[in-house]
């Protein structure tokens, strides 16, 4: 009976420690990766299966409650590889700093990516809403303002599809975002490291009458007056990544 015992809790060892195992391996995603860290800043590189990506490099960093990740896709493409630069927000990871505050972190980042791969082979930075990785709003505000004084986004939201410029809410959110300099915080980070990054394209744009926005208060405080339908935001961005001719 005490042999039977042992075996029971042996066996019972045995499996936590595998149910462990695996779930730690689920939960970092590290199967077939390298991974090294480099301070606090955690680098996994691994291979991929997607016909169209090589390999993922992947950085997170995090600060008290704050944890930015940011991604390398490496193109199967022939010759140099064309590099895109993405941030990622895997299930629980967020930062509720303003960008401003999280700023150290994103340049510690940086620090590590750009010394594993060459700057001359990025062409493409890839952002979700831009609220999350500016969670004061400061950038949505911007654009928000720029769409409550623009004619084009006038004339769409009254008489679209019949409106004059004939300009789709994805083109008018770019032109407002770039004539504003609505990321400017976000292109003097590319900047320190020899790069310039323009707004090309979005999907999804995000339109809210103001009343309903979280940020209407400063809104209102920066001259807005009724309750207009507005732009803000996009659920996908796509920027251009080019090198500083200095």
């Amino acid at each position: 009976m005490y042999l039977a015992m042992r075996i029971k809790i042996l066996l019972c060892i045995i499996l936590l420690s595998l149910c462990f195992n695996r779930a730690s391996a689920e939960k970092e995603n590290l199967s077939n990766s390298n991974t090294t860290s480099s301070g606090d800043v955690i680098k996994k590189i691994k291979e991929s299966n997607n016909l169209f990506i090589e390999r993922i490099g992947t950085y997170s960093l995090t600060q008290g409650e704050c944890t930015i990740v940011w991604e390398i896709e490496v193109h199967r493409d022939k010759g140099e590889k064309n590099l895109t630069l993405r941030t990622r927000y895997p299930l629980g990871v967020k930062c509720a700093y303003p960008f401003v505050k999280q700023l150290p972190l994103h340049r510690r980042v940086f620090n590590e990516i750009f010394k594993d791969w060459k700057r001359s082979q990025f062409s493409i930075l890839f952002l979700g809403p831009l609220d999350r990785l500016e969670p004061a709003n400061t950038w949505n505000i911007r654009i928000a303002m720029a769409s409550a004084a623009s004619p084009d986004w006038k004339d769409y939201r009254e008489n679209y599809p019949h409106h004059k410029s004939g300009k789709s809410s994805n083109l008018i959110f770019v032109e407002l975002a770039n004539q504003v300099d609505a990321y400017i915080e976000l292109a003097s980070l590319f900047k320190e490291f020899g790069l310039k990054i323009k707004l090309d394209s979005v999907e999804k744009v995000f339109v809210q009458k103001a009343k309903k926005m979280p940020f209407y208060q400063k809104l209102k405080l920066r001259g807005l007056e009724s309750n207009p339908r507005l732009i803000y935001d996009a659920g996908m961005s796509y920027f251009s990544i080019s090198q500083f001719n200095f």
